[in-house]
């Protein structure tokens, strides 16, 4: 985003001085074919002041707009980054504070489904826990989104057994395999994104009850995650 607004800025401040230099040559082009008019005996003098006062209203008034544009331009880029930061400032403090209340309502949630798992009001904890999980994971998404401006990565070396481990506790109907464990090299939340996003896809749009993690050896040192499961898959058309 903050490379963006610079390209702007810099975008106008090309047009800004582009179009004033152009004006700028026109106007002392034209002033310079009034003075080899005003050498000649074919226009008179009023005429010719004429001209000459016709010519710097315009040059002014046509210099003034492109100056006013440009700097309105420039008033509007910062307005619209100002608007953006506070709708990212707005976004990350609500996801902030909205993950500790429904992360309580999703554990009294199981809690509750662990009490009532031969009531008939079973199905609906099910369905209640399921939606705070979903729920859970978008506010994931959005804070990832929001409190990075540019998606900046901070590898490290984290153990795909232990982020799977945590994965167990979503709370999602998965039995979940791991072929082999490895040390991988990546952004730990970005990869816990990912992978949430993967589980939870699997069951709500795919009807799947296991997912296997495959780790495929590759060449100078890195390594292949393959990710499937057992459900319907997708029937539409890969191309769109």
């Amino acid at each position: 985003m903050i490379l963006k607004t610079k390209l702007k800025y810099l975008a106008v401040l090309l047009w800004v001085t582009f179009t004033l230099a152009l004006a700028i040559w026109w106007y002392l082009f034209t002033s310079q074919h009034l003075h080899e008019l005003s050498l000649s005996s074919t226009v008179s003098p009023e005429r010719l002041g004429k001209y000459e006062s016709m010519l710097f209203w315009e040059g002014f008034t046509l210099l003034t707009c492109i100056a006013v544009g440009g700097l309105a331009l420039a008033y509007y880029i910062f307005h619209e980054a100002r608007q953006n930061s506070r709708i990212k400032e707005f976004l990350i403090t609500f996801t902030h504070e909205l993950k500790t209340p429904l992360a309580s309502l999703r554990l009294q949630a199981e809690s509750l489904q662990e009490d009532l798992k031969d009531s008939p009001q079973r199905e609906l904890v099910e369905r209640l826990v399921s939606y705070t999980t979903r729920l859970s994971l978008q506010l994931e998404n959005s804070l990832l989104l929001a409190s990075d401006r540019e998606l900046k990565l901070c590898p490290e070396d984290v153990r795909l057994s232990e982020i799977v481990g945590s994965l167990r506790f979503l709370g999602l109907p998965l039995n979940i395999k791991l072929s082999q464990d490895c040390v991988l090299r990546a952004d730990l939340r970005a990869l816990e994104t990912i992978l949430k996003n993967l589980f939870h896809n699997a069951v709500v749009h795919g009807g799947a009850t296991e997912i296997t993690i495959a780790i495929i050896d590759g060449q100078r040192g890195l390594v292949r995650v393959e990710v499937s499961d057992n459900g319907r898959g997708f029937s539409g058309n890969l191309r769109k």
